[in-house]
Protein backbone atom coordinates (compact mmCIF):
# COMPACT_ATOMS: atom_id res chain seq x y z
CA UNK A 1 0.00 0.00 0.00
CA UNK A 2 2.84 2.39 0.83
CA UNK A 3 3.69 1.73 -2.82
CA UNK A 4 0.70 2.78 -4.04
CA UNK A 5 0.85 6.44 -1.93
CA UNK A 6 3.79 7.43 -3.23
CA UNK A 7 2.49 7.04 -7.08
CA UNK A 8 0.72 10.12 -6.68
CA UNK A 9 3.55 12.31 -6.57
CA UNK A 10 4.30 11.82 -10.34
CA UNK A 11 0.90 13.69 -10.69
CA UNK A 12 0.62 16.55 -8.15
CA UNK A 13 -2.73 16.78 -9.69
CA UNK A 14 -3.93 13.44 -8.57
CA UNK A 15 -1.83 13.30 -5.24
CA UNK A 16 -4.13 16.81 -4.12
CA UNK A 17 -7.31 14.68 -5.19
CA UNK A 18 -6.05 11.32 -3.37
CA UNK A 19 -5.54 13.86 -0.57
CA UNK A 20 -9.10 15.60 -0.73
CA UNK A 21 -10.37 12.18 -0.58
CA UNK A 22 -7.77 10.53 1.83
CA UNK A 23 -10.92 9.99 4.27
CA UNK A 24 -12.82 7.96 2.51
CA UNK A 25 -9.57 5.98 1.71
CA UNK A 26 -8.84 5.27 4.94
CA UNK A 27 -12.49 4.16 5.48
CA UNK A 28 -11.44 1.23 3.16
CA UNK A 29 -8.90 0.51 4.75
CA UNK A 30 -10.57 -0.02 7.75
CA UNK A 31 -13.40 -2.21 5.91
CA UNK A 32 -10.12 -4.10 5.29
CA UNK A 33 -8.25 -4.29 8.12
CA UNK A 34 -11.98 -5.17 10.07
CA UNK A 35 -12.30 -8.56 7.16
CA UNK A 36 -8.82 -9.72 8.07
CA UNK A 37 -8.71 -9.32 11.75
CA UNK A 38 -11.91 -11.39 11.72
CA UNK A 39 -10.67 -14.20 9.20
CA UNK A 40 -7.07 -14.45 9.75
CA UNK A 41 -6.00 -12.89 12.68
CA UNK A 42 -3.55 -9.94 13.66
CA UNK A 43 -0.44 -11.15 11.68
CA UNK A 44 -0.58 -9.20 8.54
CA UNK A 45 -2.43 -6.24 9.72
CA UNK A 46 0.48 -3.87 10.51
CA UNK A 47 0.85 -3.08 6.91
CA UNK A 48 -2.40 -1.78 7.03
CA UNK A 49 -2.12 0.54 9.71
CA UNK A 50 1.25 1.79 8.59
CA UNK A 51 -0.97 2.31 5.20
CA UNK A 52 -3.21 4.26 7.41
CA UNK A 53 -1.48 6.14 9.23
CA UNK A 54 0.60 7.62 6.38
CA UNK A 55 -2.64 8.60 4.56
CA UNK A 56 -3.82 10.23 7.47
CA UNK A 57 -0.69 12.07 8.50
CA UNK A 58 -0.48 13.14 4.82
CA UNK A 59 -3.92 14.49 5.00
CA UNK A 60 -3.13 16.95 8.18
CA UNK A 61 -0.10 18.17 6.24
CA UNK A 62 -2.74 19.00 3.32
CA UNK A 63 -5.01 20.59 5.58
CA UNK A 64 -2.63 22.54 7.64
CA UNK A 65 -1.13 23.85 4.06
CA UNK A 66 -4.51 24.50 2.31
CA UNK A 67 -5.51 26.84 5.23
CA UNK A 68 -2.45 29.27 4.60
CA UNK A 69 -3.29 29.47 1.08
CA UNK A 70 -4.86 32.68 -0.04
CA UNK A 71 -8.94 32.49 -0.79
CA UNK A 72 -8.46 32.68 -5.15
CA UNK A 73 -5.53 29.63 -4.54
CA UNK A 74 -7.90 27.71 -2.23
CA UNK A 75 -10.78 27.81 -4.46
CA UNK A 76 -8.74 27.06 -7.12
CA UNK A 77 -7.71 23.73 -5.33
CA UNK A 78 -10.72 22.93 -3.91
CA UNK A 79 -12.76 22.99 -7.29
CA UNK A 80 -10.04 21.24 -9.04
CA UNK A 81 -9.04 18.43 -6.75
CA UNK A 82 -12.20 18.12 -4.85
CA UNK A 83 -14.91 18.99 -6.69
CA UNK A 84 -13.07 17.75 -10.45
CA UNK A 85 -14.08 20.61 -11.97
CA UNK A 86 -12.84 21.69 -15.33
CA UNK A 87 -10.67 24.61 -15.88
CA UNK A 88 -13.49 26.53 -17.87
CA UNK A 89 -15.93 26.09 -14.97
CA UNK A 90 -12.80 27.11 -12.34
CA UNK A 91 -12.30 30.50 -14.56
CA UNK A 92 -16.02 31.27 -15.04
CA UNK A 93 -16.83 30.44 -11.06
CA UNK A 94 -14.27 32.77 -10.02
CA UNK A 95 -14.24 35.53 -12.68
CA UNK A 96 -11.08 34.49 -14.22
CA UNK A 97 -9.63 34.04 -17.16
CA UNK A 98 -8.47 29.94 -18.07
CA UNK A 99 -4.87 31.23 -18.29
CA UNK A 100 -4.80 32.64 -14.89
CA UNK A 101 -6.36 30.00 -13.33
CA UNK A 102 -3.85 27.00 -14.50
CA UNK A 103 -1.15 29.82 -13.41
CA UNK A 104 -2.58 30.02 -9.82
CA UNK A 105 -3.26 26.58 -9.82
CA UNK A 106 1.03 26.06 -10.89
CA UNK A 107 1.34 28.44 -8.03
CA UNK A 108 0.14 26.17 -5.57
CA UNK A 109 1.69 23.38 -7.04
CA UNK A 110 5.22 25.27 -6.03
CA UNK A 111 4.19 26.70 -2.81
CA UNK A 112 3.38 22.50 -1.91
CA UNK A 113 6.82 21.80 -2.64
CA UNK A 114 8.17 24.80 -0.69
CA UNK A 115 6.00 23.65 1.81
CA UNK A 116 7.17 19.92 2.32
CA UNK A 117 5.77 16.65 3.78
CA UNK A 118 2.30 16.85 1.06
CA UNK A 119 4.35 14.91 -2.07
Amino acid sequence: MQNNLTLYANSKEAHFKMLYSAFDIVNNINEKIAELSSSTGDNNLSMYENAKNELLRKRIRFIQFSAMLPYKQEKVLEMRCEKGMSWKSIATALQLGVATVKQIFNQIETDAEKYGGIF
